[in-house]
């Protein structure tokens, strides 16, 4: 303590002494004597500087004499003040035992008489948790003190008191941690993990528990005692002065030992056990017993409830956390927790042991305890089959009572669509789920319920639904404790099983393992077979479905048959239809549920049914037994899944029972309608209608979208094969078998059979190829068998399933290369030889196709199996019809021709010889590639292309047989060299046209020899680029493959640049091909390398480039020779979209403006005339030409890439926006190209019709293209890629906005002049929707104001456009067309109005961030459009008026003088002060209104005088009353603000106004009168101008 803590002391303690001095003056002189004693010791001491808190506490010690006398006086005053002074004391630990005893007994007498309760609770929970000076005895009467006011009549002081006893009892055995901790023995923790450390630990303690104990754990111990004593109603030996105890108090607090201190309370409970108490405890334990089994509480004050459920949460506690030292007291409680669920019980009470038990069994350490101590102990109780049989016939008993059900029609809800309500039901009885328990994790209800002193309602189903998940957690339990699998879940074990091996292990883990199944699974199956047959709902299905998954896997795994195959079986019969007749599940296995009668068939249609089908012909039955149809549910497929799922995880341990799963799979497709399919997949054959019903199939209508699921978990399965160990894979194969033989028993009684067995058969040999010579011949000598079936279709799918496993096995790649294994090699052939022996020509002619198929894919591995290929294709004679022998020819045709050479020396007479049987015909191919070359540049036509087409066509036959060194031949001796000759030979033939007198007659496509040569060139050309396609694997090995790729698009470059428009348009066709198959061979290639690659197509790009360049660039000359065709253009454009996708991460902006050049040289081409009706669309025409659209799919490429992209890519994107531009202007004004003169297609189209009417013969001209749809396009793909970057920091910079704007200027400008009118419109669209977009990003201003003086410069040429544009726009210079109607009339004047209302909402609402000479620009517009009326010229062709817009941008104009005024007038009453550029916005609206408003009335007044007794025209009539009605309201909010804050102008020109409103009422008019009479009205005050003052005005002057 430092010295303010003792001064504080000090200073409290006087306080206190001086207050008892002056309560006790009169009538406690001795106390008033003592304290002041203690008070003048304490003055004198007060000012040493040298106090400690030792020499503190020899000072105080006498202090607390006199507060001991005060609260002895029981005066309840005093001993308020005496028991907080000795609080003060025992805080600041100036206590010594010794006042720690005085202390205690002043308490008991306090509270022997009933004085101060909560104040002595207090101060005993203060001594006892601040300090360790009270302990034994004093330890003891201060615990009884409290227990004793727990138990008084106040109810304040019980609750206190009992918290206060909770506190103090678990610090007591706190203690015994510390103490521990403090000595060193053992690590400070308050649970252990495992029971075997502390059995080390407790075995070396001696017999005398006390003597043995430190201090602390003998009071914990004499505490635990006398709990145990009091709970059992006997006296107490350590807690002396008990008067009262009740048993449910008692026993939490031994719940809450036992819990908490688990690993303290060992060693306390082991010394129960000692000598001298063990009898005491044995009494106690056996009072316990007594009580569960009487159910008869010992006091008959108590309620029942609240004991026998505190009761069991002891024996929870009991039995988890000390069971190891409580093994035989644990079978005595488990045998009467067994008990209470005998159906004679209360439901609380099963409710009770069913919470206890699911506790228990979801603990897999505990489920293997008992197993161990109990079921494989030869004389002790089976307990842990008692458990769960006792569980099961709870189960069952739930379900056959009928006090608490109600009928099914009235608790389940049924109908389609409707999901059913989770619960089961059975016989009747409906028992909803009314509580969900996670997997592993118990929660009690009515164990927890501590407050209840009644015993509570249980609802309905809670015991079933508990009894249902403590089944699946006891599955769950044994499966981990079977696997060795830690369990995380489990609540005070850290591991499943003990870390470290004995060295002897008592009990064997695979005899454990047996009984552990062998004592659940009768029980669990009755239970669960119930459970799965009465559940409703998808959810507990699925649980119950995994369970008997679980538990079968688990019995396959220790090797028990039968419950494995119980198990099995009831899965596979839940899974089939009710009374469906298999004679390999109705054998009934030990504990299976077999009754499935009119219940079953009632639960079905709890079920929605998915499949009407017909049952499967079995051998059984007999051959004319006729059967019903069948139907399936919901739940049977869900069943189907289970099956499906327990094989594919769990195949492994099935061994005989796969006939059982595999047969009640080939059922279940059967009547699914599961047909098998190449491969041996299944696939549905039942039609969507079925012919003799109109209406959907159900079946069909409700199933068919989960057959191609349960079709692909088949395939699953069967592919999963691959990873069973041999012996399983025979199990698997001989189930299959199996299946096969009874469809072929089947198939010969003339019943149709099921080809599952066969399909799967073939699906699992093709997985398993790896293995191939484990299943090859059980495999293949049942599908010889099959193959020899008189059944066609039997027969077919035999054959079928023998040649593909035999081409499949031999293209496979073995461990051991096939081509040097010749027993291997004989052994995957020979099933293929023994065909030979049927008499079925279908047979032999699937033999030697599949003969045929390998010599082609793998003749050059079949070094050993030649004499059979050989016998094979020898044996096929005249019966087997001549389809047969053409194919067996073939294939001796392909056996001399290509693999004569490497043939074995043996089978050369064997070839002879079969070459015999077919006849003397042998040939031999010595032309040599080079000889080839020669021909194709041979002076004759026909020659050249017959010799070209042999080249090419033999080497992409034969050119995988090629050597590499080969192939450099190839390439550099013959194709290379031949594509020079061809273009030279070419370039010097002769454009004379060919004599063909005496001879056939020619084309004239043909008629010269330059065009011949052409049709050669286009020839070799696409020949070589084929090689290159079909070949690029091969060639890119080669050594210089990048010179010949260069040299390849060389000469594809200098072909497409060709004037020839075949060759042209073949050399592009070829650029084509080669770029495909490069696409896909670096997509199919994972080790290539990127450097390659990216030189690869940089070359291709590059030659893409020169090409367009080239091709598109106009001629300088005045006479032009070539100009590209259109579909040439059109090939080289739709080439770049496939070709950037490879160099886009290289793509720059040098390559976006060279790419854009091409393009638009290349959209800029016109077109022959005389090709012009074959290619142009009309005028009106809207459809783009090929070649445009491949310019908009190249522009559609690089916006999205460029959006998407890398900061690079959309660094571009400003580029990109001003090609668009450019193209878009096409619309309205079409490119040249060159000094190219051309016509336009309206004008040409006419001159056409024209010279075809005076038949007068024209040079050709060339016609420009119909660019309005195509500008269109581009305008809008514009205004889309600026609705996705409008907010890029680099298109904001770039003034990409203003950049559009100027663009949209060009047809809104125009207008009625465009070429096409929707040009204009799709314009105005454009224009409001990019401003609507821009102004926000234009708003922005930067934080620096440098940047914002840069800015805003930046930003003065898009006022300027957008300003011009609104102008050009509103007032064009066209005139609207004659021939509109009123509805276009009213379409378009729609148009301006909505341009205006974006000046309203857009602009002048924000006209602060707007520059004001922007502003007063869009006031000028608005006024001059509320003037914009002009009287009608001709009613015919003259201009319309627009008294929409005039009334529009008059309203705006309105709106925008008494919006300021209003703004004003709120800001003077809320006082804050008005923005200047708000004033300066109001004053240009208000003047140019009144400006309006004064030469409307002057021209109207004017025109009235002129116009005599003649009505004005109903429009001026209209305008004059519009305008009086604003000016009335203008008047009116002027004079609602401070005449101080107007500007005087405006004064000046509203009474300028005044007297044409005079003028006025001469006008004979009802409407002008009345709102003339309303203006009038308002000037009544304005008759003298208001008086000029120096305050500010409206626009600040």
């Amino acid at each position: 303590m430092d010295k303010d803590q003792v001064n504080r002391v000090i200073e409290g303690l006087q306080s206190d002494l001086k207050t008892l001095i002056l309560e006790t003056r009169k009538k406690y002189t001795s106390v008033k004597e003592a304290c002041e004693e203690v008070l003048s010791k304490l003055k004198n001491s007060y000012g040493s500087s040298h106090l400690t808190h030792q020499t503190l506490r020899s000072i105080t010690n006498p202090a607390l004499y006199p507060l001991i006398q005060g609260c002895e006086t029981k005066d309840p005053k005093l001993t308020k003040v005496c028991l907080g002074a000795i609080q003060r004391f025992i805080t600041y630990d100036l206590l010594d035992e010794k006042g720690a005893k005085y202390v205690i007994n002043v308490m008991w007498l306090l509270m022997e008489n009933n004085i101060d309760e909560v104040k002595v609770l207090q101060t005993a929970a203060l001594l006892l948790t601040t300090s360790n000076l009270v302990r034994g005895d004093s330890l003891s009467k201060c615990l009884v003190l409290c227990f004793r006011l727990h138990f008084a009549k106040d109810a304040t002081i019980g609750n206190t008191a009992g918290a206060t006893v909770r506190q103090l009892v678990s610090l007591v055995f706190e203690r015994v941690v510390i103490e521990d901790a403090s000595s060193n023995e053992e690590p400070p923790a308050l649970v252990d993990s495992s029971f075997s450390g502390g059995s080390k630990e407790f075995i070396k303690l001696p017999d005398s528990p006390l003597k043995a104990l430190k201090p602390f754990a003998q009071d914990a111990f004499s505490l635990f005692q006398d709990l145990v004593m009091l709970v059992n109603g006997d006296q107490p030996s350590w807690l002396i002065g008990m008067t009262e105890m009740t048993r449910t108090f008692g026993i939490e607090l031994l719940e809450n030992i036992l819990s908490t201190f688990y690993s303290r309370v060992c060693a306390l409970v082991i010394k129960l056990f000692s000598p001298n108490v063990k009898s005491q405890y044995r009494i106690a334990i056996g009072h316990q017993q007594q009580q569960l089994q009487t159910q008869q509480p010992i006091t008959t004050d108590k309620p029942f409830f609240p004991v026998s459920m505190r009761l069991l949460r002891l024996v929870s506690v009991l039995v988890q956390k000390y069971y190891s030292l409580l093994v035989t007291e644990c079978e005595i409680f488990l045998s009467l927790i067994i008990k209470f669920l005998d159906p004679d019980k209360p439901a609380w009470q099963r409710a009770l042991a069913l919470e206890i038990l699911h506790r228990l069994l979801a603990q897999p350490l505990l489920v293997k305890s008992f197993c161990q101590s109990y079921d494989m102990k030869p004389h002790a109780t089976n307990i842990f089959q008692d458990t769960v049989n006792s569980l099961a016939a709870s189960q069952a008993a739930l379900t056959n009572s009928t006090s608490s059900s109600s009928p099914l029609i009235n608790t389940v809800s049924m109908g389609p669509g409707i999901s059913p309500q989770a619960g089961f039901y059975y016989r009747g009885v409906w028992i909803p789920i009314c509580t969900v328990f996670t997997s592993g994790q118990p929660k009690a209800t009515f164990l927890e319920m501590l407050d209840k002193t009644d015993p509570p309602s249980i609802q309905d189903g809670y015991c079933m639904s508990v009894a249902y998940a403590c089944l699946l957690d006891v599955i769950r339990s044994i499966s981990l404790v079977v696997q060795n699998t830690p369990c995380g879940n489990a609540s005070d074990s850290s591991a499943l099983l003990d870390g470290a091996p004995n060295e002897k292990t008592s009990i064997d883990d695979d005899s454990f393992s047996i009984q552990l199944v062998n004592s659940s699974w009768c029980g669990l199956l009755a239970a669960l077979t119930l459970l799965l047959e009465a559940s409703t709902d998808e959810t507990s299905t699925e649980n119950v479905l995994k369970s008997l998954q679980t538990f079968a896997s688990v019995s396959g795994r220790v090797g028990l048959t039968t419950p494995r195959d119980a198990f099995i079986t009831a899965l596979c019969k839940a899974s089939l239809p009710p009374h469906y007749t298999l004679t390999v599940l109705n054998a009934s296995s030990p504990g299976t549920v077999t009754s499935r009668g009119k219940h079953s068939f009632f639960v079905c249609l709890l079920h929605l049914i998915v499949a009407v089908g017909s049952p499967l012909p079995t051998p059984s039955q007999p051959a004319g037994c006729q059967q019903g149809p069948v139907v399936l549910t919901a739940k049977n497929l869900q069943c189907m899944r289970a099956i499906l799922s327990v094989a594919h995880c769990h195949g492994a341990v099935l061994g005989s029972a796969w006939h059982m799963v595999l047969t009640t799979l080939q059922h279940l497709a059967w009547i699914l309608g599961l047909k098998p399919s190449s491969g041996g997949s299944l696939k549905s054959s039942r039609p969507l209608m079925e012919s003799s019903s109109a209406t959907l199939v159900p079946s069909t209508a409700a199933v068919l979208a989960d057959l191609p699921v349960l079709s692909s978990m088949l395939s699953r399965l069967f592919e999963s094969s691959q990873y069973l160990d041999d012996v399983a894979l025979h199990h698997l194969i001989d189930a299959l078998r199996q299946l096969s033989q009874e469809a072929l028993e089947v198939a010969y009684s003339n019943r149709e059979p099921s080809l599952f067995a066969v399909a799967k058969l073939l699906e699992t040999g093709l997985v398993n190829l790896n293995r191939v010579e484990v299943l090859w011949r059980p495999v293949t000598n049942h599908l010889l068998e099959v193959s020899s079936h008189p059944l066609n279709r039997m027969r077919e799918w035999g054959i079928e399933a023998i040649t593909t496993l035999v081409r499949s096995a031999i293209q496979y790649q073995h461990s051991t290369s096939l081509k040097e294994n010749q027993r291997l090699q004989t052994l995957l052939i020979s099933p293929l030889n023994e065909l030979s022996s049927t008499s079925f020509a279908d047979v032999r002619q699937k033999q030697v196709d599949c003969v045929l198929h390998l010599l082609h894919s793998s003749g050059d591995i079949i070094s050993f199996g030649w004499p059979l290929f050989l016998n094979i294709i020898g044996a096929i004679n005249n019966s087997q019809g001549e389809n047969s022998i053409r194919s067996a020819f073939q294939c001796l045709q392909l056996v001399v021709t290509d693999y004569l050479p490497i043939l074995p020396w043996n089978c050369l007479p064997l070839a002879v010889e079969t070459t015999g049987k077919f006849g003397s015909q042998t040939q031999d191919l010595n032309v040599s590639l080079t000889a080839i070359g020669e021909l194709c540049i041979d002076e004759r036509p026909a020659v050249r292309k017959s010799a070209g087409q042999t080249l090419f066509s033999t080497i992409a036959a034969h050119g995988d047989l090629l050597h590499h060194n080969t192939w450099q031949a190839v390439v550099w001796q013959v194709l290379f060299p031949l594509l020079d000759n061809v273009k030279k030979l070419s370039g010097q033939a002769s454009d004379v046209k060919v004599d063909t007198s005496g001879s056939m007659l020619i084309h004239h496509s043909r008629n010269t020899a330059q065009k011949q040569w052409a049709e050669t060139q286009v020839l070799t050309l696409s020949g070589v680029a084929r090689v290159f396609q079909t070949k690029r694997l091969m060639l890119q090995s080669l050594d210089e493959f990048s010179r010949a790729w260069i040299l390849l698009l060389e000469h594809i470059e200098n072909s497409a640049l060709s004037k020839n428009s075949e060759v042209s348009l073949a050399s592009l066709k070829a650029f084509q091909d080669v770029l495909s198959t490069t696409t896909k061979c670096n997509s199919s290639e994972s080790n290539g390398s990127g450097s390659h690659d990216d030189f690869v197509w940089n070359v291709a790009w590059k030659a893409w480039l020169q090409i367009g360049t080239l091709a598109t660039s106009p001629q300088k000359e005045e006479r032009v020779t070539y100009i590209p065709s259109q579909p040439f253009l059109t090939a080289l454009v739709l080439i770049f979209p496939g070709l950037f996708q490879y160099i886009k991460s290289r793509f720059g902006s040098d390559n976006l403006q060279m790419l854009c050049t091409v393009l638009q040289s290349a959209v800029s081409v016109p077109v022959h005339g005389e090709a012009s009706p074959f290619i142009l669309p009309s005028v009106n025409d809207p459809v783009l030409t090929p070649l445009q659209e491949g310019v908009l799919l190249c522009m559609d490429t690089l916006q999205r890439d460029f959006v998407s992209g890398n900061e690079l890519m959309k660094s571009m994107i400003p580029a990109l926006f001003y090609q668009l531009l450019v193209f878009a202007g096409f619309a309205c004004q079409a490119p040249t190209y060159g000094q190219l003169k051309t016509k336009s297609i309206s004008s040409f189209k006419g001159m056409q019709v024209n010279l075809h009417s005076c038949h007068i013969k024209q040079s050709p001209e060339w016609v420009t293209l119909n660019y309005v749809p195509f500008g269109e396009k581009c305008l809008t793909m514009a205004v889309h890629l600026y609705g996705k970057t409008c907010q890029e920091e680099v298109v904001n910079q770039s003034q990409v906005l203003t950049s559009i704007i100027r663009c949209l200027r060009l047809p809104l400008s125009l207008k009625y002049d465009c070429t096409s009118q929707t040009t204009w419109r799709l314009a105005v669209h454009s224009l409001l929707h990019v401003l609507r977009l821009g102004l926000p990003m234009a708003r922005l201003r930067p934080d620096n104001q440098e940047n914002n003086i840069n800015v805003q410069e930046a930003m003065l040429p898009l006022w300027t456009e957008i300003t011009l544009a609104l102008d050009e726009f509103l007032f064009p210079k066209s005139v609207p067309l004659a021939n509109q109607t009123p509805e276009e009339i009213q379409s378009d004047e729609l148009l301006d109005c909505q341009v205006m209302e974006l000046i309203r909402d857009e602009i002048l609402p924000q006209a602060n961030f707007y520059p004001p000479h922007f502003i007063s620009k869009i006031m000028g517009l608005l006024s001059k459009g509320s003037i914009h009326l002009v009287p009608p010229v001709d009613s015919e062709t003259g201009p319309k008026l627009r008294e929409e817009f005039a009334r529009v941008c008059f309203e705006v104009l309105l709106q925008f003088s008494l919006f300021h005024e209003e703004k004003q007038q709120q800001q003077e009453q809320t006082k804050i002060p008005s923005g200047n550029p708000s004033q300066v916005t109001n004053q240009l609206a208000i003047t140019a209104l009144l400006d309006r408003f004064h030469k409307v009335l002057a021209a109207f007044a004017q025109d009235a005088k002129t116009s005599g007794q003649s009505p004005m025209p109903r429009y001026r009539t209209a305008e004059i009353a519009f305008t009086l009605q604003g000016l009335s309201s203008l008047i009116s909010a002027l004079k609602k603000i401070p005449t101080t804050k107007v500007n005087p102008l405006t004064w000046r020109q509203l009474i300028s106004l005044y007297p044409h409103l005079v003028e006025l009422t001469a006008v004979d008019s009802t409407r002008i009168g009345r709102n003339l009479r309303d203006a009038l009205c308002q000037y009544s005050d304005l008759l003298q101008p208001p008086a000029a003052t120096a305050s500010t005005s409206i626009n600040g002057t």
